[in-house]
């Protein structure tokens, strides 16, 4: 790849993350700012077992979230296609 590629590239990714950072503001999620926004739980599906990296992985990673987030964000991680099978989505 020549080097003004990947410069532009690069500019167009940072320029991508910038505009939804700026997306995300300050308070957005809460209406304002005051700390009284209800917690949000992402569900992640997965065709794999509660025994493979991938959910022990994403199991984990939650955990973290919740944690860093004082539990104003959590992840519900689904394995074996409990929500439903991958090839019906």
């Amino acid at each position: 790849m020549r080097t003004s590629t990947r410069l532009a590239l690069g500019s167009t990714v940072g320029v991508m993350a910038l505009a939804l950072t700026a997306c995300a503001g300050a308070g957005a999620a809460d209406g304002g700012g005051n700390g009284d926004a209800a917690p949000m739980t992402l569900k992640l599906a997965l065709n794999q077992t509660e025994e493979h990296p991938s959910f022990i992985a994403l199991d984990a990673f939650g955990e973290r979230l919740s944690e860093a987030t004082d539990g104003r964000w959590t992840i519900d991680v689904y394995p074996n296609e409990t929500l439903g099978a991958q090839a019906e989505s």
